[in-house]
């Protein structure tokens, strides 16, 4: 993974670049390939060091997580999202990624980045997993008789931030018949954002979202517009800046404590008489934290300086509320005509697919354009709302040729503590791409 959760393409990480499986697998249909995964009968590949060919990102900062349970040598993997740290690495990965609402799988645990935004998600190979996993995860002791005797399950909350969940599957999701996919989401009101079709936004993805539209409202969905008057374009392109100015200025407080001596490795320096205790912190840091994390530290130290903590991070914390505050608003009133509610929203994961980060036409990645993946996720992680992306192709099932389909991943979120509506909207999705896109081989 990226070293401390700070990246979006798996190349920050001390062991090198993480290899996206996808092209590897070769001769399997997108239906075959997401099948195999479910049945965990993926063959695990070599990837090999082989230059001429290329190498697309898994998407970061959980790229290890998602290329893992993508290639079939892991059925669930954790990770933690804090911009899109899950979501983004399931959507190049063909598979499903979620994250819960802020606070629903306890932090107790892991190693922190910018606590107001670190989430605990899960990848697997469908939502069937993914629930029933968060249902074991989440922060409520559970009724079961079996699973009271287990005492991993009676575990106290030690994180301060926990908040409490229902149960979320409760034996909803199952094979459906070729006749109940019309009656999968009857009474669901699925809102498309207007504020989230931004110009980045490629080709293939719109066409994905639009097809995405089609198979909600063929599962019984109703489709809303949410018109801008709710959600703002301009708060969702501030967003993003928000987001790195609040997730640095945290990242630099947490990290503050690896000098060497209280948590890290501690480099020694040149032995010198007059060598003060600070300079052998500031060589330990320097060498012990890859580029990235001290690019963010030190943009965290900055904005959290006296001369622009009031202009930057108070800036970012009202644009974060006024996000907050638009979308449910969105949520309780943003339906038709604004007369009704919106139970979930869909958009895109990605505005597009993974880069190529090593082989022949591999192109120097600018850290500043890595960042622009994260804005159709970001937005979401502010306002602490659950979202999961689940996998659909670039290109019509009768579209593709000589197996060239791309996954990108289609996201649907919903008010704090909604996993069960977002889950039942996902696997309804998840099964139509199935039953779809997945109807021709390659």
């Amino acid at each position: 993974m990226d070293e401390f959760g700070m990246g979006s393409l798996g190349t920050h990480s001390n062991n090198g670049y993480t290899v996206n499986p996808l092209p590897f697998l070769k001769d399997i249909s997108f239906k075959d390939y997401i099948q195999r995964i479910q049945d965990g009968n993926v063959p695990l590949v070599n990837i090999g060091t082989d230059q001429s060919r290329n190498v697309l990102s898994p998407g970061g900062s959980s790229s290890g997580s998602a290329a893992s349970v993508s290639m079939g040598s892991s059925i669930i993997s954790l990770g933690t999202d804090t911009g899109g740290s899950i979501r983004l690495p399931a959507a190049w990965c063909g598979i499903v990624g979620m994250k819960p609402t802020y606070g629903a799988i306890s932090r107790d645990g892991v190693v922190s980045y910018a606590s107001s935004l670190d989430t605990v998600g899960i990848l697997g190979p469908s939502t069937t997993c993914v629930g029933y996993t968060l249902d074991i995860l989440r922060n409520v002791k559970s009724e079961s008789t079996v699973e009271e005797e287990m005492d991993c399950f009676h575990h106290t909350v030690k994180d301060s931030t926990a908040c409490f969940i229902d149960s979320v599957c409760q034996g909803e999701f199952k094979d459906e018949d070729e006749d109940e996919y019309g009656q999968l989401l009857n009474g669901m009101n699925v809102g498309i954002p207007a504020a989230f079709s931004v110009d980045g936004c490629s080709l293939p993805v719109r066409d994905a979202w639009e097809r995405s539209m089609e198979r909600l409202i063929q599962c019984g969905a109703t489709i809303s517009v949410v018109s801008e008057d709710y959600i703002s374009p301009e708060t969702v392109k501030l967003s993003l800046p928000a987001y790195y100015v609040i997730s640095c200025a945290e990242a630099g407080s947490n990290l503050a404590r690896y000098d060497g001596l209280r948590y890290g490795s501690f480099y020694a320096p040149t032995p010198s008489p007059n060598r003060r205790r600070e300079s052998q912190f500031a060589y330990t840091r320097s060498m012990g934290f890859g580029r990235e994390v001290q690019r963010r530290i030190l943009a965290g130290t900055a904005v959290l300086s006296s001369d622009r903590f009031h202009t930057h991070y108070e800036g970012a914390a009202n644009i974060r509320a006024a996000i907050t505050k638009q979308f449910q608003h969105a949520f309780e009133c943003g339906g038709h005509h604004g007369t009704g509610g919106i139970d979930v929203m869909l958009i895109p994961t990605v505005l597009s697919g993974p880069p190529i980060v090593a082989g022949k036409d591999a192109q120097p990645l600018d850290s500043t354009e890595a960042f622009q993946n994260d804005v159709m996720t970001v937005p979401i992680s502010l306002a602490g709302l659950p979202s999961i992306s689940v996998p659909v192709n670039t290109l019509d099932g009768n579209s593709k040729e000589n197996g060239d389909w791309q996954p990108i991943g289609m996201q649907i979120f919903g008010p704090r503590k909604s996993e069960r509506q977002i889950l039942r909207a996902a696997h309804a999705l998840h099964s139509m791409v199935m039953k779809q896109d997945g109807s021709s081989s390659s």
